[in-house]
């Protein structure tokens, strides 16, 4: 019988000690979520440098979904497959420079580590992918975004801020990060334009 309590407390002790592990694994002592991600769990991200209008930030290898069809099919796919909403919604489109516009619009949404596993039987219009460990310069700012042209105009007030500072982007797509549900009112919105740093 001494045996056996023995046993069960030997298997408490590492469950435990396996969950406190998981803890730390999963969340390090360093994070802090911010707020604005509000209640949603966000990736997790380092900021090596602030500077007066903008921030980098380093982020690990990340995996999200994607899609081209909007936000209700890779939601209708993350509610089936029962994984929690994340946050921030990416968005990634290509700058027709003609007209100014943004054009070829994606949306991405966060798949955390854990969750990755869930990602089966994916619609035909539903793709995963993953982003390896990266720095980013990122841009802030409030309400709600009406224009396109919003996103082409930040990004240019982005680069320019970037360019001030002597530093250099990886040019491509125009990411814009969106924070909230259609719910939040305008003055308490939170959106970012990012840009991937040129190492």
């Amino acid at each position: 019988m001494r045996q056996f309590f023995t046993l069960i407390k030997m298997k408490l002790l590492f469950l435990v000690a396996g969950a406190i592990v998981g803890v730390i694994v999963a969340q390090p002592a360093s994070w802090k979520k911010p707020s604005f991600c509000r209640d949603n769990e966000c990736p997790q991200y380092t900021v090596p440098n602030k500077f007066e209008n903008f921030e980098e930030r380093c982020y690990p290898k990340t995996t999200w979904i994607k899609t081209t069809k909007g936000f209700m099919t890779l939601y209708g796919y993350i509610r089936a497959k029962r994984i929690k909403m994340t946050a921030p919604v990416l968005t990634e489109s290509n700058l027709n420079a003609a007209k100014d516009n943004i054009v070829d619009s994606q949306m991405h949404f966060y798949i955390p580590q854990n969750q990755v596993s869930k990602l089966v039987e994916l619609p035909s219009d539903v793709t995963v992918v993953e982003y390896e460990a990266r720095c980013v310069y990122v841009l802030a700012f409030g309400g709600r975004i009406k224009l396109a042209s919003t996103v082409v105009d930040r990004t240019k007030e982005l680069k320019s801020y970037i360019e001030n500072e002597g530093l250099a982007v990886k040019e491509g797509v125009l990411n814009l990060f969106g924070y909230d549900s259609p719910y939040v009112p305008d003055d308490q919105r939170h959106n970012e334009i990012m840009v991937v740093k040129k190492e």
